[in-house]
């Protein structure tokens, strides 16, 4: 086994007991939560399914990186630095809040 979760889950079949979220057998990756995707043919961890799609040409992935708006070659995706590493999100999203992050003290909507 090369990683230690593969490893545990391997000999006990289950993850192990400090391990939250699921895990890749073949890239050894793990994510929390259940909005956030993983791509089994490459490997790249997606912020929800509709970004997903978007890297997808037929059955081919494309590099996130190289993925450009078509009326005006702009990035469709960024990164975004996550716990277990990067995830790829659509531009005009919004990061999460961090933990512990001050909350405003006032919202303005519409």
């Amino acid at each position: 086994m090369s990683c230690t979760v593969c490893a545990y889950a391997h000999e006990h079949s289950c993850w192990p007991p400090d391990h939250r979220g699921t895990h890749c057998k073949d890239c050894h990756r793990s994510w929390e939560g259940t909005a956030e995707i993983h791509c089994v043919v490459c490997h790249r961890q997606f912020s929800c399914s509709n970004t997903l799609e978007f890297h997808k040409h037929g059955t081919q992935c494309l590099d996130p990186a190289e993925v450009l708006w078509g009326e005006t070659d702009e990035p469709r995706f960024r990164i975004r630095d996550s716990k277990y590493g990067v995830v790829w999100v659509r531009v005009e999203e919004r990061d999460p809040p961090r933990v512990g992050a001050e909350s405003p003290s006032r919202v303005l909507v519409g």
